[in-house]
């Protein structure tokens, strides 16, 4: 793991060694001071790693982060005689967008949108960085017979123009229809995971290799439908076919298919939000004020680590926002909002579910997405999903 800020997985979830910069609430104190010349010449040498345990190679402390030395170290500890089951984290491509090396501006790209620019330049540097460990792993015999599973984190928000969502009434309006008002909705957001109705923070790439002595055997090819990161754990057991697999294990997600005529077009997935922080939801992030609105929230505990105070915990999972996909169409559950907002993803258009006419599946969407968030709303007063319910129920008698 490069980047330890935003996960903290280590040997309790069964990993037998981790390699990545040092876990706690010291990592984000260290290295916003520690920007000293001699501090960033030497923290690329080996003995770094037990001179400065929260800044080697930590993807956060982005001035000096070396993706090639990080792709050594995860390589080097690699077992040469025994299967490796591995998880890698490239978090070069994530916000702030800072790299040692120098970026240049290329003005046939530019955009006005710093942030956007820096992403898409960051992305040639991941490419780079991906394709130096496969090369690693091929060298050392490691994709002789080898499942190989990329997939993104969050897509990115940035505002852009063909990102937005449009209010379907806005069309409709022009017939004079006084039901058709125009309706004001935030559904676009800076950052990702921060708004459920910016479809690119919810569309992320999710791709499957299989090798053999060293090269991939299957098709290339992109399969269309609605999968989710959740599939990719049933997906490998079923790939195994060992008699040793235990086959009452029981998944969230389905085996992928690998053909478009095994799509299940019928399929609910399920995506929220994370936590709502008005000083992230925005084009410059000031650490200072993230911290002044989220710290008071949390409790660093003994073993150093940042953790989440109860008493917040309810609070924050009711500020969710909660949506569930059906083929093109996503039912979205907003705080605070006393409505529900249905989406096309195909047209990029918005209704007001109250005012809907059309033939979406509103109705089957509506109850699996209150069914699947139940044990979340169940301590509220009274549920946005049983406020819906009533008024639906109303609406079609």
């Amino acid at each position: 793991m490069d980047e330890r800020r935003f996960n903290q997985i280590d040997e309790h979830y069964g990993f037998d060694r981790v390699i990545g910069p040092k876990v706690g609430a010291a990592d984000a104190i260290i290295a916003n001071v520690a920007d000293i010349p001699l501090i960033n010449l030497a923290i690329n040498t080996p003995i770094s790693g037990y001179m400065f345990p929260y800044l080697y190679i930590n993807r956060a402390y982005g001035k000096a982060y070396d993706p090639m030395r990080f792709n050594q170290e995860v390589l080097n500890a690699l077992s040469v005689d025994t299967p490796n089951f591995l998880a890698v984290h490239f978090c070069q491509l994530h916000w702030p967008f800072t790299s040692k090396d120098f970026i240049e501006l290329d003005k046939s790209r530019w955009d006005g949108n710093y942030n956007h620019y820096m992403h898409r330049e960051l992305i040639k540097t991941v490419d780079i960085q991906i394709a130096n460990f496969m090369s690693g792993l091929r060298q050392r015999g490691m994709l002789e017979n080898a499942i190989v599973y990329l997939l993104s984190d969050h897509g990115e928000g940035f505002l852009l123009a063909q990102d937005r969502l449009t209010a379907a009434t806005e069309i409709q309006n022009n017939n004079n229809n006084p039901r058709d008002k125009i309706e004001k909705l935030n559904v676009a957001a800076w950052g990702h995971g921060t708004n459920i109705l910016s479809q690119e923070q919810s569309q992320v790439l999710l791709a499957s290799l299989r090798y053999r002595h060293s090269e991939p055997i299957n098709h290339t090819g992109k399969v269309p439908g609605l999968f989710s990161l959740i599939d990719i754990a049933p997906t490998i057991v079923a790939s195994l076919k060992s008699d040793s697999t235990n086959n009452d294990w029981q998944f969230d997600g389905i085996a992928l298919p690998q053909m478009q005529t095994d799509l299940d077009d019928t399929r609910f997935v399920f995506v929220e939000s994370s936590l709502p922080v008005r000083a992230i939801n925005t084009s410059f992030i000031d650490d200072n004020k993230v911290m002044s609105e989220t710290a008071s929230q949390y409790e660093v505990r003994d073993y150093g680590r940042a953790v989440m105070k109860p008493e917040f915990y309810k609070k924050n999972i009711a500020l969710k926002q909660r949506s569930v996909y059906e083929n093109q169409w996503q039912l979205a559950m907003l705080p605070k909002v006393e409505r529900l907002i249905l989406v096309n993803t195909d047209t990029m258009q918005w209704h007001n579910l109250a005012n809907y006419q059309g033939n979406a599946p509103w109705q089957k969407m509506l109850t699996a997405l209150c069914e699947h968030y139940q044990a979340d709303l169940v301590n509220m007063p009274k549920t946005p999903c049983q406020n819906s319910l009533d008024l639906y129920s109303q609406l079609k008698n």
